[in-house]
């Protein structure tokens, strides 16, 4: 006779792994959903289609997300579950990100921070990354003294945080400081983000972080630093999704040649940014 299911063990495994495994919470929580179907529970049956709705906006599935997160949510709004209805709108906000709405993200992630804020004794983990999601979505809409009256409140608690958090928190943190020409921070910051984003091997962070590096120097007229940055950065291979940093990587190629009066790299790089854009 088969070994029958324990249905909340069940979800809170793919809960747990919707962060670090999309893939298999995905999995885990489309058994939970039949299972809480054919018992007919509907607390089960949300809580699994919550984890189902992150895991695909991690796997880049946006559409069934939505559809998911918003049934989810239908039923949690009923209740007084916070943490759920909290990490329900921050899923709503990587889906907004992916789909370049930064005004709902901003939205909805101020939703999910206001919540977060509530319980962050209980979970200071969800509400570090519930202010840096708000203040990075700030950086997006240029807003980047919003961004840092944020950003600001993890600096007592960073050295508590996760490397992987802590590398996007100081990225964005040096991203605030770079745009309000804040250029000494932002290149502390930055140094710190690079040693991270190295010692865990986050590809795509490493570029971000030469790619912010290169843009501080850039600004500070050491040309030579810039160039090598930006070409280090295009170097590094990874599979994530990095066509945004090789837009920003040729564009400012172009302009660093241009400025040189190198017509024909400046040239080559200004195709390679039109390639991209398009």
């Amino acid at each position: 006779m088969a070994k029958k299911i324990n249905l909340p063990e069940l979800n809170e495994k793919a809960y747990n792994l919707c962060l670090t495994n999309p893939k298999k919470a995905f999995d885990l929580a489309q058994k939970a959903i039949v299972e809480a179907g054919v018992n007919n529970d509907e607390e089960q049956f949300a809580y699994a289609k919550a984890t189902l709705a992150y895991s695909q906006q991690a796997l880049g599935l946006l559409a069934e997300s939505y559809n998911n997160a918003m049934s989810s949510l239908k039923f949690y709004l009923k209740t007084d579950n916070t943490e759920k209805i909290a990490f329900l709108y921050n899923t709503l906000g990587w889906i907004f990100y992916y789909l370049r709405n930064n005004e709902k993200r901003l939205e909805v992630n101020l939703l999910s921070l206001k919540l977060r804020e509530a319980i962050k004794d209980k979970d200071f983990n969800s509400y570090a990354i519930s202010l840096n999601n708000t203040g990075e979505t700030y950086l997006r809409l240029n807003k980047p003294n919003e961004a840092l009256k944020l950003l600001d409140k993890l600096s007592p608690h960073i050295e508590k945080l996760g490397l992987r958090l802590k590398t996007n928190i100081l990225l964005n943190i040096s991203e605030a400081n770079l745009l309000l020409k804040k250029l000494t921070k932002a290149e502390k910051a930055i140094k710190q983000a690079l040693l991270l984003a190295k010692k865990i091997d986050e590809k795509k962070d490493i570029i971000i972080s030469l790619i912010i590096s290169a843009r501080i120097n850039k600004e500070q007229g050491r040309m030579e630093i810039c160039k090598n940055a930006l070409i280090e950065a295009l170097s590094i291979k990874t599979t994530e999704d990095t066509l945004d940093e090789e837009e920003q990587i040729f564009e400012l190629l172009h302009q660093i040649y241009a400025s040189d009066k190198n017509w024909e790299k400046a040239y080559y790089y200004h195709e390679k940014h039109s390639k991209t854009r398009n």
